[in-house]
């Protein structure tokens, strides 16, 4: 397609870390008292890079997607999806 590029740009572990930790201090003081801080639930086996996140909730690309969390990879420019349980606040995974 013309005149659409690739941009690549790299973010160094300093950089990383202090937008990190803004991020951690913003959910935590944010959402009118009502947001809870917890440890993680979740670590990546490998290393990403989420680029976006998004809750789907329509059935608009099909049933089995509605109410998923999809996050954007750009280190290997997948898309992930993740199942919400029944009161979406936690993952469902199923056992290997």
């Amino acid at each position: 397609m013309q005149g659409y590029g690739r941009i690549t740009f790299r973010i160094t572990n300093s950089i990383l870390t202090a937008l990190l930790t803004i991020l951690r201090i913003w959910l935590i003081f944010d959402f009118d008292a009502k947001g809870q801080y917890g440890s993680s639930e979740f670590i990546w086996k490998y290393i990403v890079n989420p680029t976006a996140l998004i809750f789907l909730s329509s059935e608009r690309v099909g049933k089995e997607y509605e109410n998923d969390m999809f996050v954007g990879d750009v280190n290997n420019e997948r898309i992930y999806n993740f199942k919400l349980n029944q009161n979406r606040i936690g993952l469902l995974f199923e056992a290997h």
